[in-house]
């Protein structure tokens, strides 16, 4: 998979069907990744770092730190009647639903740059007595809750609600998507999950959903799997209990091989890992993280704790095992090494696995590195995910 990539998602309309099982197939794309388009517009790596580092004081929650470097897939919804367009990401580690509001401050860059929700121009709009409010590192997401009518390529999904936000923080300027559509395992309160209104409204039968991730394109499927991505069987894993819930797996062990006498073992006492669709990296602790691209004779790169390797030395380099439930799943060095043009380098070999910007964080986040190699569905009524080989 292509994952630190230059290209963003949005959806090819005339592919996406519902099937006579009731599963709702969108195709995706990709546009320029925010650290992509950072770096076109010659942004100094220092800069980035800064940026990321500035706004990583105090917490710094996984979603937002994606919002820089993850290779971003995206669909194109409309919400309200007539429809109003949005580009959004369907992201497993974002509880939340938003899209930027209308009333947004016209100082506001990172929300006048975006396609916005106007309430007065829906005849379906119902502005719910709700605010909305989330903390992201030092800033603020902010706006009012609403209920309206949700088009997923030409599918209709009435009273979605979602937050429409006047409040967006500066670090999500680079982004090129308008909004998220939360697919965590939980929820705010005041935000029915878009999966729910599908299986009420008896557009999709089951409470699953699927993404295959492969170069420039992708798709998801909501309501099932699409057997035309995977070959054989999968193989399931109860989610870890947490609070709040999170789609969260537990890993026996990460192992590199390079030869006989060449292996070493990260998370060697077993560790939790969140399966994110919203990113391409590979997130872990910074000690596990340093000992992993050492190993593979990565370099640091100044840019946001990113390693790099040199192009020519991919195809050698050591599988990474990493071990579910006794069941070995294989990465192999095309699979967590991404080829970007850059402006400053003719190309770079950029390592998916980066540290933790929270050192107090000792979870894993695995993106679409790994879910590029293994095709992944998420069955929310029984807290589990399975894995199959993607094709």
């Amino acid at each position: 998979m292509t994952f630190f990539s230059s290209f963003i998602i949005c959806a090819v309309f005339a592919c996406c069907y519902v099937s006579a099982d009731k599963i709702l197939s969108i195709p995706l794309k990709m546009k320029d990744s925010p650290l992509t388009a950072m770096l076109k517009q010659s942004v100094h790596p220092n800069v980035i770092t800064a940026i990321l580092k500035a706004e990583a004081k105090g917490h710094f929650p996984l979603p937002l730190k994606y919002n820089y470097m993850r290779n971003e897939y995206f669909t194109e919804i409309h919400l309200g009647q007539p429809g109003q367009k949005f580009i959004v990401s369907f992201d497993t580690t974002w509880l939340d639903s938003w899209v930027p509001s209308s009333s947004c401050s016209f100082s506001s860059v990172q929300c006048m740059i975006r396609n916005q929700y106007n309430e007065n121009k829906s005849r379906t709009s119902i502005k719910t007595p709700y605010n909305f409010h989330v903390t992201l590192g030092n800033s603020d997401l902010a706006g009012n809750i609403f209920n309206d009518l949700l088009n997923i390529n030409g599918v209709n999904v009435t009273s979605q609600s979602f937050a429409a936000v006047s409040e967006i923080p500066w670090l999500f300027v680079y982004s090129s998507f308008d909004g998220i559509f939360g697919m965590g395992l939980d929820h705010y309160d005041k935000i029915v999950p878009v999966m729910w209104n599908l299986k009420k409204q008896k557009i999709i039968d089951q409470l699953v959903f699927s993404f295959h991730f492969k170069g420039d394109e992708g798709s998801m499927v909501l309501g099932g799997v699409d057997s035309a991505h995977y070959e054989g069987n999968f193989t399931y894993f109860n989610v870890v209990n947490s609070d709040p819930p999170q789609w969260m797996v537990r890993v026996d062990d990460m192992t590199l091989t390079r030869s006989k006498n060449e292996t070493i073992k990260v998370c060697k006492s077993g560790c939790n890992a969140v399966m994110s669709t919203g990113g391409s990296q590979i997130y872990g602790p910074s000690k596990d993280i340093a000992a992993i691209n050492s190993f593979i004779k990565a370099k640091d790169l100044p840019i946001g704790g990113l390693y790099y390797v040199s192009c020519s030395e991919v195809p050698k380099l050591p599988n990474i095992t990493i071990s579910l439930g006794n069941t070995p799943f294989v990465l192999e060095g095309h699979d967590y090494i991404q080829k970007v043009k850059m402006t400053w380098f003719k190309h770079l070999c950029i390592s998916a696995f980066t540290s933790n910007y929270d050192d107090n964080d000792d979870s894993w986040y695995v993106g679409g590195a790994f879910m590029s190699r293994y095709y992944t569905t998420f069955d929310m009524l029984n807290g589990k995910i399975g894995f199959a080989t993607a094709k």
